[in-house]
């Protein structure tokens, strides 16, 4: 497939901020620079979210938060931004924004000044909702950090693109055309299925997201059983990182509707100071999963494993021992020993205050205790 064919489809097969967005219309507020006209969005060469307010007006001026005056060393508050397009059709939300620098521009034409000026934006989520009618049907997940491999994926994809270009005028019809066909069949896609749902993790193609990147898709859809809750996404997410044996990254998601229809986008920045090394690590497979003799192993060790770890993510405080075990991983040899203890001691901790302990958290009977310090209490 072409360049251009790439960037047509990417809405379906990566998430939709890829390109620079702007905001054309900005909600007036009292923490934002007045005289605000657009918002330009992009993400940088470590694909974290960038952001700047242009706007212009005499007499420029910004005070942060407001009227409030903020204390030296004190954190200063996050601010929502609201917008849209010029037509208010498309809605746009940034959470945890910050106004950085100001610089102002003062441009004389005919002996009258105009003042314009660029505000950075630091903001961490970005929320984009098209106005549509129908429920959406399809949610996929977008992760960077996948892992490389050739034997990951059992399922294949085939996808095929076809283009014609008929004018009819009057009765007659003219192809004035020729059409194109391109065809690609990839295997890169697993379907897991579970007792109350079932879902798809598939390898992104090269030709989107960034090219330093093996890129990941979770995809989930009402007719697999419903689309889940944030939290339940985000704990399968985990157990599938440590499967795939890298930390997936999540950068958003896509809600669809009908055909491929995206009515609501969420981009958010990927964890981490280094992205771009972090995806170039090599795998670290629990589980056999990427060898010829187990191809599609991965669908039976995520159906088995998912359910449990469901069960137990609370419990046993599972999410925090993964972190742990995450952030070892970018620690030299030795120096990680500490935190991947604590990941350990974690789950014991939780295993011994679980339902499923005898004890329930009492490592010792409160007889045995005073009979055991008995003596020490005397002599104090």
């Amino acid at each position: 497939m072409s360049k251009d064919n790439h960037a047509s489809l990417s809405r379906v097969e990566w998430e939709g901020f890829t390109s620079k967005l702007e905001i054309e219309k900005i909600k007036e507020s009292e923490l934002i620079p007045k005289g605000s006209e657009a918002i330009e969005i992009w993400r940088d060469d470590n694909y974290k979210l960038k952001s700047r307010i242009l706007g212009g007006y005499e007499g420029f001026m910004y005070e942060p938060g407001g009227n409030d005056k903020h204390i030296a060393g004190t954190i200063v508050p996050s601010i929502e931004i609201e917008g849209s397009d010029y037509h208010g059709l498309i809605s746009y939300k940034l959470s945890h924004c910050y106004i950085g620098s100001i610089s102002n521009n003062v441009t004389r034409l005919d002996s009258n000044p105009k003042t314009s000026f660029i505000a950075d934006l630091v903001v961490y989520r970005i929320e984009k909702k098209t106005l549509h009618d129908s429920e959406p049907d399809i949610l996929v997940e977008w992760y960077l950090n996948g892992p490389v491999g050739s034997f990951i994926f059992p399922r294949s994809t085939s996808r095929e693109l076809k283009e014609d270009f008929i004018r009819k005028r009057f009765d007659n019809e003219e192809k004035l055309y020729p059409g194109t066909h391109t065809e690609e069949h990839t295997r890169d896609f697993a379907f897991i299925e579970l007792e109350n749902r079932s879902f798809i993790i598939q390898s992104i193609p090269k030709y989107y997201g960034p090219s330093w990147s093996n890129c990941i898709g979770i995809e989930y859809r009402n007719e697999w059983g419903g689309i889940p809750d944030e939290e339940e996404r985000e704990a399968i997410s985990e157990v599938v990182s440590f499967i795939l044996g890298k930390h997936l990254l999540n950068v958003g998601y896509t809600k669809f509707a009908g055909l491929g229809y995206p009515v609501e986008e969420v981009a958010e920045n990927p964890w981490g100071s280094n992205v771009v090394s972090l995806c170039q690590d090599t795998a670290l497979f629990p589980v056999d999963i990427d060898n010829y003799s187990t191809w599609g192993y991965i669908e039976k060790v995520l159906a088995q494993l998912i359910p449990q770890y469901l069960l137990l993510r609370n419990e046993l405080n599972l999410r925090q021992a993964l972190w742990n075990y995450w952030i070892s991983l970018d620690l030299a040899i030795g120096v990680n020993l500490p935190i991947l203890s604590a990941g350990v001691e974690t789950i014991a901790k939780s295993w011994f205050k679980s339902s499923k302990s005898k004890t329930k958290g009492v490592y010792i009977s409160k007889n045995n205790y005073d009979e055991l310090l008995a003596d020490d209490f005397i002599s104090m």
